[in-house]
Order: structure tokens, then sequence, then C-alpha cells
């Protein structure tokens, strides 16, 4: 009877330590995600300070402008003209004749 109880006792440790390990590495699992989604905060309000100040910096540089000028020389080493296809309607660039 008293080995009965022995490993019966023996099997309820062992259990309980299995569920102590479970309750461990969902702890770390937790630990693990929360400081993942702090890291990736702290990194986006670092992103956003960043272009903050380079805005500030930038005030006479304009990216439309930009784009605009590097899409003209393009289309421009390319033989097309940016102008023409600006100008057309749209229902005669979509037609198929």
């Amino acid at each position: 009877m008293k080995t009965k109880h022995k490993s019966r006792e023996i099997i309820q440790k062992q259990r309980f330590m299995d569920d102590m390990d479970t309750l461990e590495i969902m702890e770390k699992k937790l630990e693990i995600l929360t400081c993942a989604r702090l890291r990736d905060k702290s990194q986006i309000k670092d992103a956003i300070s960043v272009q903050d100040r380079l805005r500030g910096k930038s005030t006479v540089w304009s990216g439309t402008e930009q784009i605009r000028k590097w899409r003209n020389s393009y289309t421009r080493s390319r033989g097309n003209d940016i102008s023409s296809i600006s100008q057309t309607p749209l229902h005669h660039l979509m037609s198929p004749g």
C-alpha cells in the first residue's frame, strides 16, 4: 500500500514539475513578445523623430518637384514626352486603337 501511495506521490510531483516548466515557458514567451512590441514601438518613435528633423531641414527641397524632374528626364531619355501624356484625356489613352 505504501508503494502505491509513494508512486502516486511521485507522479503528482512530476506533474507539478511539468506544469511549472510549462508555466515558466509561457512566462518567457510572454516576456519575449512584450519586449519585442516595446522595441518595435521604440523604433517607430525613433523613425518618426528622424523624419521630423529631416522635414525641418528640407524646407526648400520639394519631393514632388524632384520626382517630376526624374520622371521627365527618364521619359525623355526613352523618347517619350510626359507632358504630352499628361495633357491627353484618359479615354484616349485607354482606347484600344
